[in-house]
C-alpha cells in the first residue's frame, strides 16, 4: 500500500493497494473537509471516497454526509491507534446518505494513474481495453463504458 498523505494534517488524500505482484489493483482517492474545528489539525474528516478496482475497471464511492465527534478512551486509543489503523474505517459510526447518483452523468471520473510519479515504487499494468476507455474518457471529459471495435476486434 502507498498512502498519499497531506504533509500538514498526515490525513490520507489517496490510498493505492497493490497486488502480490505489486502492480496497482486499487486506487482510493478522498475529499476531506475540516468538520470539527475544535480539535484544529486533526478535525478532519473524509466526505467523499472515490475507489477504483483497476483489473475489473469498476468504479464505486462512498459518501459521508454526517459525523460524529468520538471521545476516545486510554484503551480505545490503544486498539485504535496502532499501525494498522490507517487501513480500518476512519468513520465508527456514519449515518445512511441521501445523496444517490441517478445517471452516469452524475457519477466522477477514473481517478488519475500518475503513471509518471514514483515509477521505483508503483507498477502500473492496464488491460489494453481498460486502457483505452481510460484515453477515451479524458478525451470525452466523462465516463466512457464501451469502446467502439475495429474490424480486428481491437479497441
Amino acid at each position: 500500500m502507498i498512502y498519499w498523505l497531506d504533509r500538514h494534517y498526515f490525513y490520507p488524500l489517496r490510498i493505492e493497494q497493490y497486488d502480490t505482484e505489486g502492480r496497482l489493483a486499487v486506487v482510493e482517492v478522498r475529499v476531506a473537509k475540516q468538520e470539527h474545528p475544535a480539535l484544529k489539525d486533526k478535525g478532519y474528516a473524509a466526505l467523499l471516497s472515490v475507489y477504483y478496482d483497476l483489473s475489473l475497471d469498476l468504479l464505486s464511492y462512498s459518501l459521508h454526509d454526517a459525523h460524529l465527534v468520538k471521545e476516545w478512551s486510554a484503551e480505545e486509543k490503544k486498539v485504535m491507534f496502532g499501525p494498522d489503523f490507517m487501513r480500518r474505517q476512519w468513520l465508527m459510526y456514519p449515518l445512511k446518505t441521501q445523496a444517490l447518483v441517478s445517471t452516469p452523468a452524475e457519477f466522477y471520473l477514473r481517478p488519475l494513474l500518475y503513471e509518471g510519479k514514483f515509477p521505483h515504487a508503483r507498477t502500473i499494468e492496464l488491460e489494453p481495453e481498460v486502457a483505452a476507455r481510460i484515453r477515451a474518457q479524458e478525451e470525452a471529459g466523462h465516463l466512457v463504458f464501451e469502446m467502439p471495435v475495429t474490424a480486428d476486434n481491437t479497441p
